[in-house]
């Protein structure tokens, strides 16, 4: 007997020491499953399934735990996007029971809000607003400020969702708040689309773009084309509302181009159902069918059941007021199956609920069932006992053999619960630190601009500002001196050279006071209905006599009947320094062209000199504040280096790009684009 213990423990061990070999050589495996899995998980819901179903099992074999977790919450996700609604709250409820055994605070967290996310797509807000609550106290408790943040954005979008519009502007804010103390780019442009769509439903439109407008901005120095695409269709939204379809419309094909970009089909099906919704809106009814139509192709291959239920009604609603009265019926009805479909599904989840808790009774039944019978084994034992002295020898051995099988497994528990609590404050630490090392890239990051801007400054002022005043200095020096010897054109060029010096401070004071505002966000974005030949006639009344001075002839090519949707002051600023540039870079008697080209809802305004020219490398240091680049004019102008910077920064505002093109000796071309507003018949 003692050898075949001997033999087991051997055993025993050798499998410990194989099985701990397997989980160091798989458990990266495991990682790289999830990570495949959360990539895929949007575009491809179906192969996203079957890679977290694979690592769920590869995590169980290998006993890693917290990979184990994070692959059944990844399992939940597919399962629910693939309308799987009763394995997809499976999934969801197995990984919170083992993130909460195995004390996983930030697994427990997540799961909580995956769960929460689901009864908000079924509907069932105070569930949703319930499990979302349990989350953010796990996170305020492990300090997760960022999780924090997130949780309160989704408090706050289940109180938008049912109703509850000043309850939701009260968690908003909050999490605004903190989004803003972290830093957070991405976390403040989603909170702002969130604040965005609620001052919309709240009627309040002119707040609304104006939170949506600092959510594209961050996208749009993010280059994030999906957030991009988000903002766009929510100003498209808040215009649709205030009845400005030719504005609605306009922001919906924005956002159609890059969702098509980056095949975001569920996203493609909505904004083909909101153009439509435009042009059945506004009567146009073979227009909104056309589009309707497109939604339902897209609808079908992204397998989302909202959008192709809208976009039947919506065909439904436009055959019928083009009396097409047997093609309206027939949409409808294929309307009503799929809305009864999505019914469906919902009360298969409530099913799944009732399912779960009856499967939940039946254990208990059978546990307490077993324990019946126990009792009545121990009695009968009991009772039986004193029968023979064999049995009772053997009742003893038996027993003796129980208690220390007992108390070798109670040992070897322990052990596994000291190393597993060990493992778990490992990781802890590990998360922390890795967040702690974010926060310190952050903030180098936010350093580095700042010294930037620090040393951008200084240098335009030790540079340019030097420059004019110590050429004032010596021409006044000049006069004091030799006055008396100068006649009258002498004194009118000196005159004239001192204008220019004076000229260049205040352009360089007022391009940086222009810079120090949009640093500090004091000045607001202000768009309204501008006439553009107005434009570049105001724009030639401030620059035609610094090109006459020169002998420069500025050529206009513009349209008379173009009308754009800008910040006036912002644009007359861009055109003005874009202008002033050219006619500095240009040799006398030069012509300076400014023409413009319509495509895509956006105009490209073009100002064109064949002046000096631009090389490659310098071409690269343009629209930097990290990098110091002035050339002087070809009648020795100087220049401040801010100008174009701020171009950049007001160009973005107006929902606009700003570029360049350049031969050396041949000439410059800047362009910048703006929207085109399209006039409706009433305002034409």
């Amino acid at each position: 007997m003692h050898f075949w213990q001997t033999a087991r423990i051997g055993l025993f061990i050798a499998v410990l020491v194989v099985n701990s070999i397997v989980l160091s050589a798989q458990t990266p495996n495991v990682d790289t499953l999830n990570a495949q899995a959360q990539q895929l998980l949007e575009n491809s819901p179906e192969q996203s399934l079957r890679l977290s179903l694979q690592s769920v099992q590869l995590a169980l074999k290998t006993n890693y735990l917290s990979g184990h977790t994070k692959a059944l919450n990844l399992a939940g996700q597919g399962y629910y996007r693939l309308n799987n609604y009763k394995k997809s709250l499976q999934y969801f409820s197995q990984a919170l029971d083992k993130a909460l055994i195995r004390r996983q605070d930030p697994e427990a967290a997540d799961a909580y809000e995956y769960l929460g996310q689901a009864y908000f797509g079924f509907g069932d807000y105070d569930q949703s607003l319930s499990l979302f609550f349990k989350s953010l106290r796990i996170r305020e408790k492990i300090r997760d400020k960022k999780g924090t943040a997130q949780s309160l954005t989704l408090i706050g979008s289940v109180y938008e969702a049912s109703g509850k519009l000043d309850k939701a502007l009260e968690y908003y804010q909050k999490a605004l708040k903190l989004w803003t103390a972290l830093e957070d780019t991405t976390g403040l442009a989603i909170v702002y689309n969130y604040l965005g769509q609620l001052y919309d439903k709240r009627s309040e439109y002119t707040q609304a773009l104006e939170y949506l407008a600092n959510s594209l901005s961050i996208y749009q120095k993010q280059k994030s084309e999906r957030g991009i695409s988000q903002a766009l269709h929510s100003i498209g939204e808040v215009y649709f509302h205030q009845k400005k379809y030719d504005f609605a419309i306009n922001y919906y094909f924005r956002a159609l181009k890059r969702e098509q970009r980056l095949q975001l089909l569920h996203a493609v099906a909505r904004s083909y159902n909101s153009i439509a919704a435009c042009y059945y809106e506004t009567s146009k009814y073979q227009q909104a069918i056309f589009y309707y139509e497109k939604a339902i192709v897209k609808g079908r291959r992204a397998q989302t059941r909202d959008p192709l239920m809208n976009a039947y009604l919506g065909l439904a609603s436009s055959q019928d007021a083009l009396k097409n009265y047997k093609d309206a019926y027939i949409n409808h009805r294929i309307y009503s199956q799929i809305r009864d479909s999505i019914f469906n599904a919902r009360t298969n989840v409530e099913i799944a609920e009732v399912e779960a808790k009856y499967l939940l009774e039946n254990q208990q039944q059978e546990v307490e069932l077993l324990r019946k019978e126990k009792r009545i084994n121990t009695i009968t034992l009991r009772e039986n006992r004193n029968l023979t002295y064999l049995m009772g020898v053997l009742l003893v051995a038996l027993l003796f053999l129980a208690i220390v099988l007992i108390s070798r497994f109670r040992i070897k528990q322990r052990s596994g619960h000291l190393l597993e609590s060990r493992n778990q404050i490992i990781h802890t630490q590990n998360v922390e630190l890795q967040q702690t090392n974010l926060k310190l890239t952050e903030s180098e990051a936010s350093l580095r601009s700042l010294i930037a801007t620090k040393d951008k400054f200084f240098t335009i002022v030790s540079h340019d500002l030097r420059g004019p005043l110590n050429s004032l200095a010596s021409l006044f020096q000049v006069l004091i001196n030799h006055i008396d010897h100068f006649d009258k054109n002498e004194l009118k060029k000196f005159v004239q050279d001192m204008n220019t010096s004076v000229k260049s401070v205040l352009d360089l004071v007022e391009n940086l006071l222009h810079w120090s505002r949009t640093q500090r966000g004091g000045i607001r974005y202000e768009p309204e209905l501008l006439e553009l030949d107005h434009i570049m006639h105001e724009l030639l009344s401030t620059v035609s006599v610094m090109a006459s001075n020169k002998g420069i002839n500025i050529l206009l090519d513009i349209s008379s009947d173009i009308h754009i949707y800008a910040d006036k002051n912002m644009l007359l600023f861009t055109l003005r320094n874009l202008t002033d540039n050219a006619i500095k870079f240009s040799h006398i008697g030069d012509n300076v062209s400014i023409s413009t080209n319509v495509k895509d809802n956006l105009v490209e305004i073009a100002i064109t000199d064949n002046g000096i020219g631009i090389s490659p490398n310098d071409l690269q240091k343009l629209f930097r504040i990290d990098t110091y680049h002035t050339t002087n004019g070809t009648a020795n102008e100087s220049g401040t280096g801010l100008g174009l910077i701020l171009c950049q920064e007001f160009v973005n505002r107006n929902g606009g790009e700003i570029g360049v093109d350049s031969i050396v000796g041949k000439g410059t071309t800047f362009w910048f684009t703006v929207p085109v507003y399209v006039l409706t018949a009433t305002e034409k």
